[in-house]
């Protein structure tokens, strides 16, 4: 099997901001290719730090049309239903489409810009009601607790499945339970708050967590 040097790409993951790898790589002798700083893979954009940031404005872009069409269907009439329907099944999905992999990666400030999205989106609904009353008549969560659940719940479908091809990266505790929370899987030890922000360290941890348990899922997802 040979490359195609046109239609390939590779990033160097720094986790170190401070760190810069840019010698390039060369292919069949002769063409050589420069690292990536972004790359678009399966839908979503991954930079070479991890941030996702540049994912974060590409849904901010991606909704304002969708926004559009939320607001005509307000102004012709359509019901509270109907417009929640519509945010969920266009809006919000987009907001989550893998979020699980990449959704805890992202700083305070991005965190609140995809939070913003849900608050216009519910005030387009329901304008006369602040965002917590708005949440609590149209039976909504934040998009944090949405998202965290959906974490939770795909790491519960990983583990009830030994087929899975996620299965074998979690660690496991062989003959005992794990001392501080009641699961014989062992969180991975990390030594920076990055990688314990990723998927497999940081489902062992939430995965027997309320997302409204805000004591135990603050601690988890900041350590």
């Amino acid at each position: 099997m040979t490359l195609n040097a046109e239609k390939t790409v590779f990033m160097n993951v720094l986790i170190n901001h401070r760190h810069k790898y840019e010698e390039p790589i060369t292919l069949n002798g002769n063409i050589e290719i420069s690292p990536s700083v972004l790359v678009k893979f399966l839908g979503v954009y991954i930079d070479d730090h991890l941030n996702f940031s540049q994912h974060v404005d590409n849904i901010v872009y991606s909704t304002y049309s969708r926004f559009s069409l939320l607001r005509q269907l307000r102004v012709l009439g359509m019901n509270t239903d109907g417009l929640l329907k519509y945010y969920c099944a266009n809006i919000r999905s987009l907001i989550i489409y893998g979020a699980p992999a990449w959704f805890f990666l992202l700083n305070d400030c991005d965190i609140k810009r995809l939070e913003r999205i849900q608050r216009s989106a519910t005030r387009t609904i329901l304008p006369e009601l602040s965002y917590e009353y708005r949440l609590s008549f149209l039976e909504l969560p934040t998009l944090h607790d949405f998202i965290f659940g959906l974490s939770k719940r795909h790491f519960e479908k990983i583990a009830d499945d030994a087929t899975h091809p996620l299965f074998k990266p979690y660690t496991q505790n062989h003959g005992r339970m794990s001392p501080r929370c009641s699961t014989i899987f062992r969180p991975k030890i990390c030594k920076s708050q990055k990688p314990a922000k990723f998927f497999f360290p940081l489902t062992v941890r939430i995965q027997f967590c309320h997302p409204n348990d805000s004591e135990c899922k603050n601690k988890n997802l900041t350590n």
